[in-house]
């Protein structure tokens, strides 16, 4: 009887080991459990989803521009903007044109063109208003660098 409740005591030990291996201490990231190719392919190769500063960021002016990937047709924005005590800040949902642009539009009509140069690493606004509500004198840049973390 001894014999088999150390052997049974041995088979739990060794059982919750290998527990712990493979839900807390595996090396394999979850995301590398995900069947969908497509999704992987997307997470890889959205050139949009990152950290960006303004350009022409100073003492006295910061741009900054942050984005996430929804899903494949679509990114969430953040734009930040400061001049002195002033600011100004936008997000949205831009839908993605094609590799190169994401759009969006207010409910004003003013609309934000995100175009990408993977080359230089840089992201190019393009609207028709580049102080769209925000205060004083701040202005949003027009171009972003990538913020390599």
């Amino acid at each position: 009887m001894k014999k088999i409740i150390t052997i049974v005591s041995f088979l739990i030990i060794i059982a919750f080991g290998f527990w712990l291996y493979f839900t807390n201490f595996s090396k394999v990231p979850i995301t590398a459990q995900n069947n969908n190719v497509k999704d992987q392919i997307q997470e890889e190769s959205n050139p949009f989803v990152g950290h960006w500063k303004g350009a022409n960021n100073s003492e006295q002016m910061i741009s900054d521009l942050k984005i996430f990937e929804i899903d494949y047709y679509f990114v969430s924005f953040e734009l930040g903007a400061y001049y002195g005590d002033h600011f100004g800040f936008l997000e949205g949902k831009a839908i993605i044109k094609d590799n190169k642009t994401a759009v969006y539009t207010t409910e004003d009509g003013v609309e934000f063109k995100f175009v990408i140069d993977e080359s230089n690493n840089q992201i190019k606004l393009e609207t028709t208003d580049y102080s769209y509500q925000a205060g004083a004198n701040v202005r949003y840049d027009d171009i972003y660098v990538k913020v390599l973390e």
